[in-house]
């Protein structure tokens, strides 16, 4: 016996958990030194090794997240969403926009975008559903 699943609807995602996601104003983050948040986008200027720009979060823990933010700028190092406590995204080197599946392992309630190495980059558009 097996199970047919209906996906006549295609997969249907949960509410926005971002707020200010556009970074239409400088609100609803916290930057670590080097990040500000300027022209709708967050700029990452020279960020180090796991600075950040993050917010808290309402995800739950053992549950899977659609995750899409924008890369623009990019110079060296890297780029990558957490959960920080657990659920990361693959290292982003390029610009471009990414869609990454990030499954939230642990309990900690905050979110963000966070540089690897040395790097500059902007980061726009970020959502996660």
């Amino acid at each position: 016996m097996g199970l047919v699943l209906d996906k006549s609807k295609g997969l249907v995602l949960g509410s926005e958990l971002v707020a200010n996601g556009t970074f239409a104003t400088d609100s609803g983050w916290t930057k670590d030194a080097g990040w500000t948040i300027t022209g709708g986008t967050a700029v990452a200027t020279s960020a180090t090794n796991g600075t950040s720009v993050y917010q808290p979060s309402t995800a739950q823990t053992n549950k899977w997240y659609e995750v899409r933010f924008t890369i623009s700028g990019f110079t060296g190092g890297a780029a990558y969403f957490t959960f920080y406590d657990g659920g990361t995204s693959p290292d982003v080197t390029s610009n471009g926009t990414y869609v990454f599946k990030v499954l939230k392992t642990g309990v900690f309630a905050f979110h963000g975008l966070a540089a690897r190495g040395t790097c500059s980059f902007s980061v726009d558009n970020i959502s996660i559903k």
